[in-house]
């Protein structure tokens, strides 16, 4: 059962680095041009913030289809253990 609760806290602090770096990867729009910084379009700007919310919503997926899996190994870890209790009590 630790390694399931290590499991769910990389999971959690996964989830968590995620939630804050959205907001962090957005590309900020300019006023205007920036020194040493050559001019970027809108139309790449949009390209970029695109491939983020990809890359996001892909992290976002495995991090759900991992904590599915999570849940259901600790569930049929319970499940184990209440069946092994309920034999262990059993006079046959």
């Amino acid at each position: 059962m630790a390694a399931a609760d290590a499991s769910y806290r990389r999971m959690i602090l996964s989830l968590s680095v995620l939630k804050n770096s959205n907001m962090q990867n957005m590309v900020p729009v300019l006023d205007g041009p920036v020194d040493g910084v050559p001019p970027v379009s809108s139309q790449q700007q949009l390209q970029e913030q695109e491939k983020r919310i990809e890359i996001s919503c892909a992290l976002a997926a495995e991090a759900s289809r991992r904590s599915r899996l999570l849940s259901a190994r600790c569930m049929s870890t319970q499940a184990q253990a209440w069946v092994a209790a309920k034999f262990d009590r059993a006079s046959f």
